[in-house]
């Protein structure tokens, strides 16, 4: 977290984000003082995977993070 912030304050990035993160990681970032904040969170989701409804969804729109997901048609393996 303090390169993420370190990088956003040299102007290397603009803001950042997490992929498939799990609840607790993200609710200890959040608490953590004088970094920068999470505007995206990166799930797998899709009607086969709904798991990040339940929890993921709801506690980062608490936190003002956004959802970009991934694999919303389900890929066919």
């Amino acid at each position: 977290m303090a390169a993420l912030t370190e990088a956003v304050r040299q102007g290397k990035t603009r803001y950042v984000g997490f992929s498939e993160w799990p609840l607790d990681k993200i609710e200890a970032a959040v608490k953590m003082p004088g970094i920068v904040r999470f505007v995206s969170s990166q799930p797998q989701y899709s009607l086969l995977w709904p798991n990040p409804e339940n929890e993921i969804f709801p506690r980062c729109a608490e936190f003002g993070i956004g959802q970009i997901v991934w694999s919303p048609l389900a890929k066919a393996c």
